[in-house]
């Protein structure tokens, strides 16, 4: 059961927007994906406020190869780029970004394990060294939990606030990502 997406949070969609963040769309696998399973899929996301990607969960691409046309028809209507998680091989994803007319950023994390083992300053150096050194257009930024395993919000403000003083500093813009164009 765990495997299984069951559509996505709109209530805290629109909740997060109504605070200014973007949304991410992050698409599941699932078999026999089909035209118009992935039609369905994609159906509600143009509703979605502050919508500034779409990537995809799993090593493969839901449909790929047969309906790699059907996912192109799909993210571009949407109007926002197709994002690649960087050092995560997903098959189909390098066609699909070339049939979108390369329309992809790239977007860097720390996982939710690793960064437990980082400070504040550790993680932005980190997320900066792939802002600079690699085009990382869009960063998932995981906040470390404390003692009892809940979310600190202070740690959260902590690395948000030097994050966001590093990007200006260095004259990187913050909001919606977007490709270079060629």
């Amino acid at each position: 059961l765990l495997s299984f997406g069951l559509g996505f949070p709109e209530e805290e969609i629109f909740r997060a927007a109504n605070h200014g963040l973007n949304t991410l769309i992050q698409i599941k696998y699932w078999e026999k994906a089909n035209a118009k399973s992935i039609e369905q899929v994609f159906n509600s996301f143009s509703r979605y406020p502050n919508l500034t990607a779409v990537l995809f969960n799993d090593g493969s691409l839901p449909g790929y190869p047969e309906h790699l046309g059907t996912l192109v028809k799909e993210i571009d209507e949407l109007k926002v780029p197709l994002a690649s998680i960087e050092f995560f091989e997903q098959k189909g994803l390098d066609r699909l970004a070339y049939s979108l007319n390369k329309e992809s950023v790239r977007l860097h994390s720390i996982g939710t394990e690793e960064i437990k083992r980082y400070t504040a300053d550790e993680a932005v150096s980190r997320l900066m060294l792939a802002v600079k050194e690699r085009n990382a257009r869009i960063l998932l930024v995981r906040f470390k939990p404390n003692e009892q395993n809940k979310l600190s919000l202070e740690s959260a403000e902590e690395l948000l606030g030097k994050m966001k003083e590093e990007l200006k500093a260095k004259d990187f813009s913050l909001g919606a990502a977007s490709p270079f164009k060629s």
